[in-house]
């Protein structure tokens, strides 16, 4: 366990700075991904956890008969759901339901298992070093390759990339607005401190005055994505794009609770939005892109052959690096603007295009496989 493992580690000598410094650093990557044979529909996923729920209020003291009745009736009925359902897909699913497959592990697991995490880790490292985990700090991250995996998979196509990421997006911005309207709910509270007075206009409920906004930000940037996925006008607002828009407001409600005694009410759900925000950001995962290097030589082949230089694909390494690094130190664009190339050419460009559109945050690594 964390604690007997950090324990340890205080009794063999370790000085406890250099402990809470290195999980401090700690920088831990989980990638999903997901094989369209073995993909779980996301109907049974919410059965599951729907059973998980049940049996974890059946293990309640207190409970009356009713409510034990009313318990084991749901659990039969889930189960006679499950029995009579189909558990696999009749079609194979597109790399767009792979995706929904990852969020709604996200939703269902990842959402609340991440804040429970960073409460144990918090106090095993109080515990054991006799400090705290910073807010700031997310020793565990999420990778996805669903969606960009065009080596694995040849139906995933710029189009589909670009949906995804889209989807990613509306998934986060769909979750942390279930959360803050629990928050809007509760912090009705009147007092605080004097930076939240001023922020929230002298409001007599400024929390409820600071989050509104942040609240109404996420209702309308997740209209703006649906209206971008189905093809309609965006409209018109600002949208979440940037951690800072989040975190922001909601660490200025957390300070002015800590600080006006209300340490209790700062260390509940607000705490596990904040750590939520430091692991999931605005793109609920950053997205991994991956491409066979003979789709890459392919390309660059026929731009070479078009530009009278020659045939890539023949040349020689050193060649290869040469006539690489001397474009990439120029500042003249390499592809011609109506260049017609061919359409595995043309998907490797739209590809790099759609990455080139994406903010840092939104993106992993872009994976070239089989390079020589």
């Amino acid at each position: 366990s964390l604690a007997s493992d950090l324990g340890e580690l205080i009794e063999q000598g370790v000085p406890p700075r250099q402990v809470i410094d290195a999980v401090r650093a700690l920088r831990i990557e989980l990638v999903l991904t997901a094989h369209p044979t073995e993909i779980t529909r996301r109907t049974l996923i919410h059965k599951h956890a729907e059973v998980g729920r049940c049996l974890s209020q059946l293990e309640l003291a207190g409970l009356t008969e009713r409510e034990r009745a009313r318990l084991h009736l749901r659990l039969r009925e889930l189960i006679a759901q499950i029995w009579f359902g189909d558990d696999f897909r009749r079609e194979r699913p597109t790399p767009v339901d792979e995706a929904k497959w990852g969020f709604a592990v996200v939703e269902d697991s990842l959402w609340r298992a991440v804040p429970e995490f960073m409460r144990r880790l918090d106090k095993t490292l109080l515990d054991s070093c006799g400090a705290r985990l910073p807010l700031d700090v997310s020793p565990v991250s999420f990778v996805s390759w669903m969606g960009g995996d065009r080596d694995g998979n040849p139906n995933v196509t710029a189009t589909v990339t670009t949906e995804v990421m889209l989807l990613s997006r509306w998934q986060a911005a769909d979750l942390y607005l279930a959360d803050l309207v629990q928050l809007v709910e509760e912090l009705s509270m009147t007092h605080c401190n004097e930076a939240l007075r001023q922020r929230s206009g002298q409001a007599h409920e400024p929390y409820r005055a600071v989050l509104r906004p942040l609240r109404d930000l996420l209702r309308h940037t997740r209209a703006a994505i649906e209206a971008q996925l189905d093809g309609e006008p965006v409209p018109e607002g600002e949208v979440l794009h940037s951690l800072e828009q989040l975190w922001e407001p909601l660490h200025a409600c957390y300070q002015s609770l800590h600080e006006c005694g209300m340490q209790i009410i700062a260390d509940g759900a607000l705490l596990d939005l904040l750590r939520r925000v430091r692991c999931f950001g605005v793109h609920l995962l950053r997205h991994d892109v991956r491409q066979d290097s003979a789709r890459h030589t392919q390309a660059l082949a026929e731009l070479t052959t078009y530009l009278g230089l020659g045939d890539y694909a023949a040349w020689d390494e050193a060649t290869r690096r040469a006539f690489l690094l001397r474009e990439l130190a120029g500042r003249r664009p390499l592809v011609p603007p109506h260049w017609q190339p061919s359409a595995e050419v043309r998907e490797v460009l739209d590809t790099c295009a759609v990455v080139a559109a994406q903010p840092r945050q939104a993106l992993g690594a872009y994976v070239i496989s089989m390079a020589r």
